[in-house]
């Protein structure tokens, strides 16, 4: 993880630690941090997606990294991105969920707005343009639905969103 969030996530642990209290800094140490806790945070997360909301007082900032090529990282530059790096276009969002698909990513807020970014190709953002989005864009279409959470499903060249 970049630096400037490590640190931010150690501020917002010593403030949970009662005084004289040491802690460690495992959660940053990857030799111990393996991919099975990583699907443990995501399932708890899918699952109780309010205990993740940022009462506590995180920043709200979103990072992304990986495959870019097509936008799907909502507004990171570069078409391989190596490290974690800030995304404003997502962050701004205030996004309650992410869900990635196939070169796609879409955001859900708290009004209940979607919003989507990545290869447009064949309509499968959701939006009236096949056109390729570097940055999330509102989909319109749906707008006028609450909708709460949203589950990509890629078959083919079609999308479900539910």
């Amino acid at each position: 993880m970049p630096p400037p969030f490590c640190q931010e996530v150690r501020k917002k642990i010593l403030v949970m630690v009662p005084d004289g209290e040491r802690i460690g800094h495992d959660h940053e140490n990857n030799h111990l941090f393996k991919k099975e806790h990583d699907e443990q945070l995501l399932l708890w997360l899918n699952r109780k997606p309010d205990e993740w909301t940022l009462t506590w007082g995180g920043s709200g900032t979103i990072y992304g990294w990986g495959h870019n090529h097509r936008g799907q990282l909502g507004g990171v530059e570069g078409p391989k991105v190596k490290l974690p790096t800030p995304c404003e276009a997502l962050s701004v969002l205030t996004p309650v969920q992410l869900a990635g698909g196939e070169q796609t990513l879409f955001a859900v807020t708290s009004d209940g707005k979607v919003y989507a970014t990545g290869y447009g190709a064949v309509g499968r953002l959701g939006l009236p343009s096949n056109d390729t989005m570097l940055a999330p864009v509102l989909i319109e279409p749906i707008q006028h639905v609450f909708v709460k959470k949203v589950c990509c499903i890629y078959i083919g060249e079609s999308f479900f969103l539910s």
